[in-house]
């Protein structure tokens, strides 16, 4: 059911008069501020007689009543519980992502857990660990590949992260305007100005590129032990005799 109907009924007159009103006061607060210093638009209001709350809904009264502000609260207000709805969803589906992000990078290591366990076994089974060799190219292959799909997997959800959390900082502009010009307009009222919320600073998206440098270093640095691992188990290089034959 739409809030419409609750609205007070006005004629076309009212509105061109109301937005007339509206554009005038708006001129002269820009031109007040360029002729002369005057408290910062973020300033405090002056505190009234009696108090905030009562001011406040003073104030909301007086805007249910206008023609045009009263249409206003009610679109920010609507905008503001959508744009709400909107970013959960996308902050539930970001922690999603850094999840998953993690599960590749835990499946990895059993993928090489599984691979190195295999080329132990293989050595234990033989007799000499030199006659071995010829083979070290398949655990490094299969290594090798292991590391291409994981970086693929983990390029693709950093990506998409990227993409999502530029739309959560959209989402959140639109969010804090609406609330920003809804809480202004309870807090001063008739002296409500538009252009004093043109220019709202709000929160960068989060940065994931230290993430994403840590992810691939580990994984670098963990594919190479591993593919070393090979070599010194089925080549039998770099080998130190003395701990061989103990110190």
């Amino acid at each position: 059911m739409s809030h419409s109907a609750d609205l007070p009924k006005f004629s076309a007159d009212d509105f061109r008069v109301a937005i007339h009103e509206l554009e005038t006061s708006e001129t002269a607060s820009i031109a007040e501020e360029k002729d002369k210093s005057r408290p910062s638009r973020h300033a405090a209001v002056r505190r009234p007689p009696y108090g905030y709350a009562f001011q406040e809904i003073k104030n909301l009264v007086w805007a249910k009543k206008h023609p045009v502000l009263s249409v206003a609260l009610e679109e920010w207000d609507r905008k503001e519980k959508l744009v709400s709805s909107r970013v959960d969803r996308r902050e539930k589906r970001s922690a999603d992502l850094i999840s998953q992000i993690f599960n590749i990078v835990g499946f990895y290591s059993v993928y090489q857990g599984v691979v190195l366990t295999a080329v132990t076994q293989l050595v234990s089974a033989g007799k000499d660990c030199g006659s071995q060799c010829g083979k070290v190219w398949f655990p490094i292959l299969l290594t090798g590949v292991g590391a291409v799909v994981t970086i693929i997997g983990c390029l693709d959800k950093f990506t998409t992260l990227k993409k999502l959390e530029k739309s959560i900082k959209e989402e959140r502009r639109v969010q804090g305007e609406a609330v920003k010009r809804g809480e202004g307009v309870r807090e001063r009222g008739p002296n409500f100005r538009f252009h004093y919320y043109n220019e709202l600073e709000y929160e960068g998206t989060k940065s994931f590129w230290k993430n994403k440098i840590g992810v691939f270093v580990s994984l670098v640095i963990f594919t190479g032990i591993f593919i070393l691992s090979y070599f010194v188990i089925l080549c039998d290089l770099w080998v130190i005799t003395k701990w061989e034959k103990g110190l």
